[in-house]
């Protein structure tokens, strides 16, 4: 498993699949299977690899550990709202059908009506992918939004991942069902990889590649 296979694993969703179709890249790691639209460009080959679960995310530095359901619904009203602390709470918006933002809405139907209501209002924060997600969080004081414990981890971002409602989020959480949130996670290939593409799938279900996998914030499946 050299350099060159590594540098050619791109994730994730739709852009990774259609890079992978274009065979500009070797692997895509995705948050959903492929499409039939896109397995009728190519069979493309697709095995869940990892949970990771799924989060609200503050920055480290607000000192906001904690909520419950209930106060993230109150979090999305109209006007400036503020966390247990009394700081500014600013939501992160992504797109309506977008996996992030069915998955928040799925904690509670109280949310899923608040975050419907933040979605028609003008000036909200709004981000496209993962990374943009982040990157608000980041450099936007009181911003909050949903992520993933792997990526949190992974890219060593600043960033808390909060208890909702007394449930930790944490790849132990998910194996005993305490915590039920998550991201399912998908490696694609093509149906004509290369050796190197096979080992390289064939290692992250390796035992090695299972404890890199814990270690940065998923459960192995």
């Amino acid at each position: 498993m050299g350099a060159e296979t590594m540098s050619r694993v791109n994730g994730t969703g739709t852009g990774g699949i259609s890079a992978l179709l274009a065979r500009q890249i070797d692997v895509a790691l995705s948050n959903r299977m492929p499409k039939d639209s896109e397995l009728a460009k190519a069979p493309l080959l697709a095995v869940e690899y990892a949970r990771a679960p799924f989060v609200v995310a503050v920055h480290g530095d607000l000192g906001i550990t904690a909520l419950t359901t209930r106060q993230l619904a109150g979090l999305y009203g109209e006007g400036a709202q503020t966390f247990p602390n009394g700081q500014r709470a600013r939501p992160v918006l992504r797109l309506s059908e977008d996996t992030d933002t069915l998955l928040l809405k799925s904690f509670t139907p109280e949310l899923a009506q608040a975050m419907d209501a933040a979605g028609r209002r003008r000036g909200m924060l709004v981000a496209n992918t993962d990374g943009e997600t982040a990157d608000l969080l980041e450099r936007t004081p009181g911003a909050f939004a949903g992520s993933t414990l792997a990526l949190i981890e992974s890219e060593r971002r600043p960033l808390v991942a909060l208890e909702i409602d007394g449930r930790r989020p944490n790849p132990q959480g998910l194996a005993d069902g305490s915590y039920p949130h998550f991201k399912t996670q998908y490696l694609i290939v093509r149906p004509d990889a290369t050796e190197h593409t096979r080992s390289f799938a064939a290692y992250v279900q390796s035992a090695e590649g299972r404890a890199l996998l814990r270690a940065s914030g998923r459960l192995p499946r």
